[in-house]
């Protein structure tokens, strides 16, 4: 809210806030679990431009239909502008195109445990959910989210990024809770144990 963004173009709308993610024509993106909605803005203009879904009446509600949220805690944006989001209260993470319309779902068969973080970094999406315990790595390709690697247990793990050389950074604390670092695999992923 300090960033003092305009919301007047949609009457009655209350936002709140959790994961936010930049598209390459320089939207921000910014997840509202409150009202169950991504809201795009002008961060030039610091303005709402829309919300999705589209909504009548706030506070908006859950929602499970594809498009639809249920406490979207983080989105990330790939290269072309696909749209990733953590759909926390529906237990998926929904793959949506540029324009905000639904694509896929990220690994249909495999069901997430309460997803909180998404990254999307050199052609990697790494999910973490499951109370921060567990994070899995995707490649991103044809606009397909193929499974990769799930890391090995986790302590409260955040967003999770896999960097040029494919080592894996997720931020979490370490193993007696008391102290905040930058977990790290610098291990190839496309050599590390693959677990279900």
């Amino acid at each position: 809210q300090p960033f003092g963004l305009k919301v007047d173009r949609i009457p009655g709308y209350r936002p709140t806030f959790a994961g936010i993610a930049f598209t390459p024509d320089h939207r921000l993106i910014a997840t509202d679990p409150k009202n169950h909605v991504l809201a795009i803005y002008d961060k030039d203009r610091q303005e709402l431009l829309e919300v999705m879904p589209k909504r009548d009446t706030w506070p908006g509600a859950p929602g499970s239909k594809p498009g639809e949220f249920s406490d979207p805690a983080d989105v990330t944006v790939d290269d072309d502008g696909n749209i990733y989001v953590a759909d926390r209260g529906n237990h998926r993470v929904q793959i949506l195109d540029a324009g905000g319309r639904f694509k896929a779902w990220v690994d249909e068969d495999f069901r997430f445990d309460a997803p909180h973080a998404v990254g999307y970094a050199n052609g990697h999406l790494c999910v973490t959910d499951k109370g921060g315990t567990r994070c899995r790595v995707y490649k991103i390709e044809n606009d397909q989210a193929q499974f990769v690697r799930q890391l090995p247990a986790l302590v409260d793990a955040g967003r999770g990024l896999v960097d040029g050389k494919n080592r894996i950074f997720v931020t979490g604390k370490t193993a007696d809770r008391k102290s905040t670092r930058l977990n790290s695999s610098h291990t190839d992923i496309s050599r590390m144990p693959s677990a279900a």
